[in-house]
Formats: structure tokens, C-alpha cells, sequence
């Protein structure tokens, strides 16, 4: 199974981090239970250290990431984040935790709060402060959020509001994750010197802790055989009182591959999934491939409303070298499916898993990044992807439909198809072949911009009737300038690699010293000069 990740870039080398999720194999009762003990008080930890942070909220916000001070007292400097730690360690001293978990509740407290200082510093000033789920006194809320649910059927909003609220209660009650910050520092991935099989060995226990075993106890049980660290090959003897083994299912020939004998390990995250009583370690490793020189080529893909991407190939002139459509009617209709049947559930039960439309996502979503990224690769070309934001989408519907039915259904759309999600796994998949990430620009008028004569039209997009309905049909695009016509899916995707193209050879703020953009360097004026350029080269 993969997730999510991030790249980091050299001049010969692009690196990508990629997580495996292994599950750890029938953890004997004693070991459930340690587990659960310091997940649980990790996680009322993570809540205390919150709690710490937002008592001194005014004064962590009073300081930028780094204030020089001219007080001999704090060594003439102060750091937010040095202060935090402060607190966190202090708040910490209470709480009997292993490394691990002190390092978990300390990095991820830290990390939320930085999350809301960056939602404030943004001009979100109605972000919520950040908070962790309760893990007890659950059913008394739930059963009061269920009266208050039968009390206001006839108020619209208010039944939504406690709906909701009934939603976020039933999914309570389970740990949070217990982050391992720091390969080999707070586990190993090991492997067993005779048999093969994989092991997680985690620093999971306090020294004095009642669940601790002895350096005898220790001593005996590493006896049973030496284990080999999976990226030195270093014999590793489990002797430490402090460290816990589990053995891990794990597939030889895909995780093996994928993995264990091509990635760098680092950190990682014990899981607890509740419905199904078991434990998963989620870990990131890191690969590094040689970096694919993409040239003066761009790939430009448009999200639309009825193809999960348009997408067209363009060179250094701008013109067309290939372009395509990936359909998302299928996804379109087996999710419908699914949300109606998990309407008609919600009204019945309060609260239904959407798994099974979250898979279909996902395969959706892999499947046009894997398509995307071999296209990129045969033509070395950059990819060049939409800022895609609600508002923009919305002015671009009909009259009528910008609100009401028409518009939910739209968000609905825009959350299926995982837009968001679509740049994270493009961005890993791309670094996997040595490709650089996607280049995100702004979307406003790709629709309406015509690549042949540069002319700006909203009209450029007809808005046809169907025949024998009163759907509109906006999949044409036809310039009332010059007349040229093409679909309006792959006619916007162009226009994004040449915007792409155009980004890249435009000088920084830095470069220009902060002026704005003369009129020989704006996108309309390089438009006219690849339309020109394309007939220069074309004769």
C-alpha cells in the first residue's frame, strides 16, 4: 500500500519519499496491550502539550520564527519554535512516556499549533484552534447530540449542524497515531537472519515502566536469535528493555522490491485501526533517481468537469506535439451509486463508512497519475497543472446553477475526483523517473484564451442546448476572432503548457527587484510571440 509524499531536488538527482504500510502480524495480548497503554497516553499527552501551548498562544504569537532580542537573559535570541519546545518538555515532565512518545507528543503538538499560527498569519481569522479527539465520556455526548438530532427535525441547518456533529462523535474514541520521529532512534525495520521474515523492533516502554521486562528478561529473549538491520546489514541483538519486536506481514516480492531493497527508511507511525482490531506501522522510505533533462517540452493538464484530465504536449513554440481526455464518467457513475445508497444509510444509522467510494477515488486518482506521468516520460516534458479553486470553477457555470443543487453537486464532484490529492501522487510519481513536480499556475481564462490569435472571450465557449433537453453543452471551444475550434478540455490544457512555458523563463520578483511584469513580458505578449514563433518555424 502507498501514501503520500514529498520530493527534494538536486541538479543530478531528484529524490521522492514513499510509505509502506506493513501490518503487524497477531501481536500477542500483552503486546496489544502495550501498544494500546502508550498510544493512549501518548495521545492525552499530545492533548496536555496543546493544552500548554494555547495558555501561552499570545506570546507565541508575539514572536517570529526567529526575534533577535537584545535581553542578555535569553542569549540575545528567541525562537518561537525554541520556546515551544520549553513548554512542551516542561508540560512533558508530567507525563511517563518512552521516547518515542514523548517525541510523538512534543513534534506533533508543536506542529498543530504551527498549523494555526500559519491559518492566522494567512487571514483565516475563524480557524479553530487545534484539538484532538476525546477518548472517553463519548456516548453521554453522543446520546445528548442524538436527542438534540430529534428535537430539530424541523430546522434545516440546525439538523445539519448536529448531523454533523453526530458524524465527528461516532468516529471518536480511538488513539491517535503514534508518530516515530527518527529512524533507528525509535525503531528498526529488521530481518531475521535464518527465516527472512521482517520485524519492527519499536522503542515502545519507560524505563520503569510495570509492563517493562527485566535486562534479563531482555537478555533472554534475544537469545533466540540475531536479526539483521535491513539497510547496513548490521546483526542486531534485541537485548534492549525498552524496545518491543513485531513481526510484520509483508510481501516478499512487493515490498522487497519496492521498498526494502531500493529505499532509505525513515520515520514512521504505529496505527490502530479500531473496526478491525488491528495495528499497522505506516513508513516513509526515500529513493533518489537521476534527474530527466524535460527541455523546452510542457505538459499541460486540465481538471474538468467531465474528464477527470485533459491533457496536451507542447514544445518550445507552443505547438501541439499530442493532447488527450481521461474520462471520469465511470468514476462518475459507480460513485453516484454509492452516495445514494450511503444517503439512504445515514438517514437510517446517523453515521456510514465511505470506504468503499474513498477506494474508488484513489484507484481514479492513480490511475490518471500513472497515465500522466508516462506520457510526461516518453516525451520528457514538464508538467504544468491548474490552481483549481471553488470559487473560479463556480463563475464558470451557467447562470443558475452557481447555487442550490447544481453547485453542491459540483463540490461533490471536485471532492471525488481528489483534485488535491491528484498533485501529491503526481509529485511522487514523477520523482520515482527522475522527472521534476508539477507546475501549478493560475487557471483564470485558460477556458476562454484561444492559442492561435491570443484573443480573450468568454464567448469563445458557447453554450449550446442539447438536443431534446435543456442540458447545456460546454465541451466546444470555437475563438469568434480567428475561428479556430477544438475540444475545450484539450484547448485549456494547452493553453496551461504554454502558460507553463511561459513561467518558466519569466524573471523572479527577486530578479526584477520587486517591480511588476513590463507589458513585453506578460502572458499575452508571449502567447503572440509562440504563435508567431510557430509560423516562423513552420515555414
Amino acid at each position: 500500500m502507498l501514501m503520500d509524499a514529498m520530493t527534494i531536488h538536486t541538479q543530478e538527482t531528484i529524490s521522492a519519499t514513499k510509505t509502506a504500510v506493513f501490518r503487524l502480524r497477531d501481536p500477542s495480548a500483552r503486546k496489544a496491550a502495550m501498544l494500546l497503554d502508550a498510544m493512549k497516553r501518548t495521545h492525552l499527552a499530545t492533548e496536555a502539550v496543546i493544552t500548554a501551548l494555547l495558555t501561552e498562544f499570545e506570546t507565541i504569537r508575539g514572536f517570529s520564527k526567529s526575534v533577535k532580542s537584545k535581553s542578555r537573559e535569553n542569549g540575545g535570541k528567541v525562537e518561537r519554535t525554541a520556546f515551544m519546545q520549553r513548554v512542551a518538555y516542561a508540560t512533558l515532565r508530567a507525563w511517563n512516556l518512552p521516547g518515542a512518545g514523548a517525541a510523538s507528543a512534543r513534534v506533533d503538538a508543536i506542529g498543530m499549533v504551527e498549523s494555526y499560527l500559519q491559518q492566522l498569519g494567512d487571514g483565516r481569522e475563524t480557524a479553530s484552534p487545534p484539538t484532538v479527539p476525546p477518548l472517553s465520556g463519548r456516548q453521554a455526548l453522543y446520546e445528548e447530540a442524538l436527542d438534540h438530532l430529534a428535537e430539530t427535525h424541523a430546522n434545516v441547518e440546525r439538523e445539519s449542524a448536529w448531523r454533523d456533529e453526530l458524524n465527528r462523535m461516532a468516529r471518536t474514541g480511538s488513539p491517535r497515531p503514534l508518530s516515530l520521529h527518527g529512524y533507528r532512534h525509535f525503531y528498526m525495520l529488521l530481518r531475521h537472519a535464518e527465516t527472512g521474515r521482517l520485524y519492527a523492533w519499536v522503542n515502545l516502554l519507560t524505563k520503569s515502566g510495570r509492563l517493562t521486562p527485566t535486562q534479563r528478561e531482555a537478555n533472554a529473549a534475544g537469545a533466540a536469535g540475531d536479526m539483521i538491520e535491513i539497510t547496513t546489514g548490521e546483526v542486531i541483538r534485541c537485548k534492549r528493555p525498552c524496545w518491543t519486536l513485531f513481526p510484520l506481514d509483508f510481501s516478499f516480492d512487493f515490498h522487497d522490491r519496492r521498498f526494502l531493497l531500493s529505499g532509505e527508511p525513515g520515520g514512521g507511525r504505529v496505527v490502530y485501526r479500531p473496526d478491525e482490531d488491528r495495528f499497522e506501522l505506516h513508513a516513509s522510505f526515500t529513493y533518489e533517481s537521476p534527474a530527466v533533462d524535460t527541455g523546452r517540452r510542457f505538459l499541460g493538464v486540465d481538471r474538468g468537469i467531465y474528464n477527470i484530465a485533459a491533457w496536451s504536449v507542447t514544445d518550445e513554440h507552443g505547438r501541439v506535439l499530442e493532447d488527450g481526455l481521461i474520462s471520469g464518467m465511470k468514476l462518475r457513475f459507480v460513485q453516484r451509486t454509492l452516495e445514494r445508497r450511503i444517503k439512504r444509510e445515514q438517514k437510517r444509522r446517523g453515521h456510514v463508512s465511505i470506504t468503499a467510494r474513498r477506494a474508488q477515488s484513489d484507484e481514479a486518482v492513480h490511475t490518471t497519475a500513472n497515465e500522466l506521468v508516462a506520457i510526461a516520460k516518453r516525451h520528457g516534458a514538464r508538467i504544468v497543472i491548474e490552481e483549481l479553486t471553488m470559487q473560479r470553477r463556480l463563475k464558470a457555470l451557467p447562470v443558475g446553477n452557481k447555487g442550490g443543487r447544481g453547485g453542491r453537486n459540483f463540490r461533490r464532484i471536485l471532492g471525488r475526483q481528489q483534485y488535491a490529492k491528484l498533485v501529491q501522487v503526481l509529485t511522487y510519481k514523477l520523482a520515482r523517473v527522475g522527472l521534476p513536480p508539477p507546475i501549478a499556475i493560475g487557471a483564470a481564462y485558460t477556458s476562454q484564451t484561444c492559442p492561435e490569435c491570443g484573443h480573450v472571450d468568454k464567448a469563445n465557449r458557447p453554450k449550446l442546448k442539447v438536443e431534446g433537453s435543456d442540458v447545456l453543452d460546454v465541451s466546444r471551444f470555437a475563438c469568434v476572432k480567428c475561428n479556430h475550434k477544438a475540444d475545450a478540455d484539450k484547448n485549456a490544457a494547452h493553453i496551461i503548457s504554454i502558460k507553463g512555458a511561459w513561467l518558466t523563463q519569466l524573471p523572479t520578483k527577486k530578479e526584477r527587484n520587486g517591480r511588476d511584469l513590463r507589458e513585453d513580458e506578460n502572458f499575452a505578449h508571449y502567447l503572440l510571440d509562440a504563435v508567431r514563433r510557430r509560423g516562423l518555424s513552420g515555414r
